[in-house]
């Protein structure tokens, strides 16, 4: 019953259809933790990319034609909304790096070698680079004053 998904590629029309879909549309299916009881599935809909522009302007401060990287994994909601679409929306490029072990020093190599000027982690991650003194030798400066 399964589709093997490498031969459904390969024969796949490299044209897609444009789909008519409405803003109440169902989009996206994200399913809660299960930190509290048994993971619920939350459904969004086509507005749910809008809405993750204001937190990439304001508060990640993504600047357009700029290359932004956000620490988490895609089987995280954060994912999305701190690193996809509102950055997109805002013309900013993403960076997806990938590591089996996280490892502050790696992540500040990459963040020096290809220039990425904005940055969001989780606060764990925030804590370790600050007790191993690392965001002092970090390249990302502050946000410039917004009028």
């Amino acid at each position: 019953g399964f589709v093997d998904f490498t031969a459904a590629c390969a024969e796949a029309s490299p044209r897609m259809d444009r789909v008519e879909t409405d803003v109440r549309d169902p989009m996206l299916l994200y399913f809660t933790s299960g930190t509290t009881a048994q993971p619920k599935a939350v459904l969004h809909d086509f507005s749910y990319p809008l809405a993750h522009i204001i937190p990439a302007r304001y508060w990640q401060n993504v600047q357009e034609d700029g290359l932004h990287l956000s620490i988490s994994d895609t089987g995280w909601g954060k994912a999305s909304w701190g690193k996809i679409y509102g950055q997109w929306l805002c013309g900013c490029a993403v960076m997806v790096y990938d590591y089996d072990q996280f490892s502050p020093r790696a992540i500040t190599h990459v963040i020096r070698k290809y220039g990425v000027n904005t940055f969001c982690a989780p606060p764990t991650v925030f804590r370790y680079l600050i007790r191993q003194h690392i965001l002092a030798r970090c390249p990302i400066s502050p946000p410039p004053a917004r009028l």
